[in-house]
């Protein structure tokens, strides 16, 4: 519908540069239960508008199209969303797609507009400071009973828990809103270096549980997201990252 768009919203043939967005990239999503979540939310209202936010290679965005949404498929590398526009072959649905290419929390969104958000492993990228204005403009977008839906890496990460999770916690008992803003990828994911920022952001359950009540959210659902199967085996244990869904109040 056209009260969830906006001008910002670029046209399917347009080229933009951009800068290249960090991460790990698969042609189809991983299965989280936040995924899962999500696209079963999207079959209760088709028709209706969700925004997914840092889509990489649109998987996800292609999954809720199929459901009968219409999807602002959105990520700051224009080649990543061409290409997910490329991979939607059935017109109609291909209608209801439409590519966003600035940076999240920046987007010219109608209030009131949106049934739901999904940020999928992406706030790991983003400071304390941006998912703080990244969440209010979230909840001021969503219609009234509209869900956000995030996974994120977790600070129990089997990876770099012995040796991280000790300086997580202590900044977390002073106070710290984001004690785990500063996980230095070189030193504890040397291995994954080569396709990641100097620093991530981690969190776990408590943290990002509060995180969306300081915002308004209602929290609906909260746990690990296992992803075994998914990279090196030996380094997964079912603690990779967190999920959460919240609620914007009626």
């Amino acid at each position: 519908p056209s009260s969830c768009l906006s001008q910002k919203i670029i046209s399917h043939s347009t080229l933009f540069s951009c800068p290249v967005f960090w991460g790990h990239y698969t042609l189809s999503i991983f299965p989280t239960w936040v995924a899962e979540e999500f696209l079963e939310y999207c079959k209760k209202y088709p028709g209706e508008c969700v925004l997914d936010v840092g889509t990489g290679y649109g998987s996800l965005s292609r999954q809720a199209l199929a459901k009968g949404m219409y999807v602002i498929s959105n990520d700051i590398e224009i080649r990543h969303l061409l290409y997910s526009r490329k991979k939607v072959i059935n017109p109609e649905e291909r209608r209801r797609l439409f590519l966003n290419k600035n940076p999240f929390p920046h987007l010219d969104i109608p209030s009131g507009s949106l049934r739901a958000v999904v940020l999928h492993r992406v706030l790991h990228f983003m400071s304390g400071n941006v998912i703080d204005i990244g969440l209010d403009n979230v909840k001021r977008w969503l219609k009234p009973g509209g869900k956000i839906f995030i996974a994120v890496i977790s600070s129990e990460h089997i990876i770099y828990r012995k040796q991280y999770l000790p300086i997580f916690e202590k900044r977390k008992k002073e106070g710290d809103l984001w004690p785990g803003m500063y996980l230095d990828v070189p030193t504890f994911l040397p291995a994954q270096a080569y396709a990641l920022p100097d620093k991530l952001h981690i969190m776990d359950q408590n943290i990002l549980k509060q995180a969306l009540e300081r915002h308004g959210f209602q929290v609906e659902r909260v746990g690990y997201v296992s992803m075994q199967g998914y990279g090196i085996e030996k380094e997964r244990d079912g603690k990779e990252a967190i999920g959460i869904i919240g609620v914007k109040k009626e």
